[in-house]
């Protein structure tokens, strides 16, 4: 079975801060398919030009999103709204730790998937 997952900007950056390999602790929900919006790429293209770890972290990131082959979903809006959308639309689990994020999600009844060390947790 697939399982569909969009990710957030800090999603990501903590995936490389904290070295978490995301694909593994998935698979035994289901084989895992990795998406963002485009809002959320922009973000993290914006943070790159930082200097030090942010900058250096938003880079890796980048390259996470290349070498797991995410691939980019087209919303018109803030990054946001447009996680939201995706994942109502597209019956998709949303990546996050945005306490919003995850407050609009358990009110229109979207799936949440959220680190906590190394492992993950689902709500």
């Amino acid at each position: 079975m697939e399982m569909k997952c969009v990710l957030d900007t800090n999603f990501i950056i903590y995936l490389v801060e904290k070295k978490v390999d995301i694909f593994s602790c998935l698979c035994e929900y289901g084989k895992p398919k990795f998406y963002i919006t485009r809002a959320v790429l922009d973000e993290i293209k914006k943070i790159t030009k930082n200097k030090g770890s942010k900058g250096k972290n938003a880079r890796a990131a980048l390259k996470l999103i290349e070498e797991l082959g995410i691939k980019v979903l087209k919303y018109n809006s803030d990054a946001d709204k447009s996680l939201i959308v995706a994942a109502k639309e597209l019956g998709m689990f949303l990546c996050t730790h945005d306490r919003k994020l995850i407050d609009i999600s358990k009110k229109t009844g979207i799936k949440i998937v959220m680190l906590r060390g190394k492992g993950i947790i689902i709500k």
